[in-house]
């Protein structure tokens, strides 16, 4: 994988330039290929998928939310054009998105060792049908806030931490309720649902909770 990673001179007489003058900084630019898993459009091993989720996020109205029950991304995106915005939509949408993106990862171990294997790799929505906002234009090398890269990026930094305090004795896991739980014991309550659990001695949890990252 990492053959397919680019690299780009930081500093010099280009618009990039920046402290690391001179330096070759490795890129990914668009998210396809190798890095296909990257996209919001990607079908999680569960069947579920960031595009559709965040779609279905915008409804104003409750009623238009199980419209987009077995849509593909594509479809979801369609119709989430088309339905009534949440007030201060443009406001939170960015809030919306990482946990979305954060939770695609952290429920799926397999996703998360391929999102730390792209190591220090800038990671940019390189796109071409003009979306300033979440990635960058004319395949990344144009303008744009790419704030799904940045995101991609801050979720790599979080699965790092995850895996450090699992191989130092640390549980991190996610409770039947969604929240998310990060102790040194071997049996606990859930703070938001009070649901008791206790790690068992094959290592898994009773009741079944999802971990984050296994050892």
């Amino acid at each position: 994988m990492a053959d397919d990673v680019e690299r780009k001179t930081v500093g010099g007489d280009g618009e990039r330039g920046g402290a690391m003058t001179g330096m070759d900084k490795p890129v990914i630019w668009e998210f396809k290929g190798a890095y296909r898993f990257l996209s919001n459009f990607f079908i999680e091993p569960d069947g579920t998928c960031v595009e559709v989720e965040y779609q279905r996020s915008k409804c104003r109205d409750n009623s238009d939310i199980p419209r987009f029950e077995g849509l593909t991304p594509a479809q979801a995106k369609h119709l989430g054009k088309q339905v009534s915005l949440r007030a201060y939509w443009t406001a939170v949408r960015v809030a919306v998105m990482r946990p979305l993106v954060f939770g695609k990862f952290y429920d799926h171990p397999t996703l998360a060792h391929l999102l730390l294997s792209t190591g220090e790799a800038e990671l940019i929505e390189g796109n071409h049908w003009g979306d300033h906002f979440w990635g960058r234009v004319d395949g990344g090398h144009g303008m744009g806030e790419n704030w799904l890269g940045r995101i991609l990026m801050e979720t790599r930094e979080s699965m790092r931490i995850i895996a450090k305090t699992k191989r130092a004795g640390v549980h991190n896991f996610r409770c039947l309720c969604g929240a998310n739980i990060s102790t040194a014991n071997t049996t606990g309550k859930c703070w938001d649902c009070r649901r008791s659990w206790e790690l068992d001695a094959d290592g898994g949890y009773d009741p079944p909770m999802k971990e984050a990252l296994r050892p």
